[in-house]
């Protein structure tokens, strides 16, 4: 399918704006999941595609802010938007549209790309156990612990629960669906399922893109403006500045951009 620019480029706040310049609404649904909100189908009129729009809102107690939640979303054609329609009405699509999405936040915009986030169906507890302990030997991979007071329960509520695995290689996240509703909207897309060999190869592939990009952004370091030595280099970008430079990986920004805003915030120019 053919994709509006927006969802190609690096900077998610200036994709916003050029939905925003450029979106002509065709369709307005009274669909959404929490207290209010809307769906709105239409189309870039640079681009000549479409897009769906999804915004809920969750209106909460006196004493706490309300919370808005918009997403972006480029669909086929209307008809795409009429059998999500029917199938996820009042359901929320971030889980279901397995494409790159712009996402707004509370005002704070980013993008999510389903394509990073796949499932993994062991129903067995014994393998279960066994491969959650051979994704967490992983320095990179975290265990999303929710209000778990430890490491180990957290651990324990996904090994003995029978609902898919989840990973998530935006956020370097391991987690499992908790309910049947969740499971059973997420087996209807078969694609985003791996098989455990399958699941740990295609997280050995990250690491060695994400360690080359490290790599690129020390070499831009040492040889650009700044000119640090290697060994300056590589402290700051594998301790001091990792911060930034996981922003900038997770954006799709070039390791010399990233190298030059390390830089940048440590001021030593030579």
């Amino acid at each position: 399918m053919k994709e509006c620019k927006a969802f190609q480029m690096s900077d998610a706040n200036k994709a916003l704006e050029h939905i925003k310049n450029n979106f002509k609404e065709i369709k307005k649904y009274d669909l959404y999941q929490f207290d209010d909100g809307y769906r709105s189908f239409g189309i870039c009129e640079e681009c000549k595609t479409y897009i769906l729009i999804q915004l809920n809102e969750y209106h909460s107690f006196a004493d706490e802010d309300d919370s808005y939640y918009k997403d972006y979303f480029p669909v086929n054609n209307e008809e795409e938007v009429k059998e999500l329609n029917k199938k996820y009405g009042n359901k929320s699509l971030e889980n279901v549209i397995n494409r790159k999405s712009i996402v707004v936040t509370n005002g704070d915009v980013c993008f999510r790309d389903r394509r990073r986030q796949f499932y993994i169906d062991i129903r067995n507890r014994a393998e279960r156990e066994e491969f959650i302990n051979k994704i967490l030997d992983n320095e990179f991979m975290q265990l999303q612990n929710y209000n778990f007071e430890s490491f180990e329960e957290a651990k324990e509520s996904i090994i003995n629960l029978i609902f898919p695995i989840s990973i998530d290689l935006e956020k370097w996240i391991v987690d499992c669906i908790k309910n049947t509703t969740c499971a059973a909207a997420a087996i209807t897309d078969k694609s985003r399922f791996l098989t455990p060999e399958e699941a740990l190869e295609r997280i050995k592939v990250e690491i060695e893109i994400w360690n080359n990009y490290k790599e690129e952004v020390i070499q831009s370091l040492i040889t650009g403006s700044y000119k640090y030595s290697e060994k300056e280099a590589r402290e700051l970008v594998e301790n001091e500045e990792l911060e930034i430079q996981e922003e900038f990986f997770l954006k799709g920004e070039t390791p010399t951009k990233c190298a030059m805003e390390i830089g940048d915030s440590c001021g030593q120019l030579k």
